[in-house]
């Protein structure tokens, strides 16, 4: 599951269909913005997306992690609009039967 919004993520069911008996491990990454970015302040970012666009590329890197990846299930979330310093702009979950291959894909997604 892919899902781009304007809200905050800290306010979403980020795990939604993130279960199964037959996983063992979940495996999840958050994206927050940070008050620096190559020794220069930053007071806020503002992400826009070509919505069309981004879940065409999404549909195509679940597609290839799930190639690659022995995995059951994954979610991705991207915030759009302005982020304070400490928001969340990502979140990605992976579950698989086992560690490794959550990790990888989790990283790979």
């Amino acid at each position: 599951m892919f899902k781009i919004s304007d809200k905050p993520l800290e306010q979403m069911d980020l795990r939604e269909g993130l279960c199964s008996d037959r996983a063992g491990a979940l495996n999840c990454f958050e994206g927050r913005v940070r008050k620096e970015n190559g020794g220069k302040a930053v007071s806020f970012l503002e992400y826009e997306a070509h919505e069309a666009l981004c879940r065409t590329e999404a549909e195509n890197i679940f597609r290839e992690a799930y190639q690659q990846f022995d995995i059951i299930s994954a979610n991705c979330f991207h915030r759009i609009g302005r982020l304070n310093i400490g928001d969340m702009a990502i979140w990605v979950g992976v579950i698989a039967a086992h560690r490794e291959e959550s990790f990888k894909a989790c990283r790979y997604i």
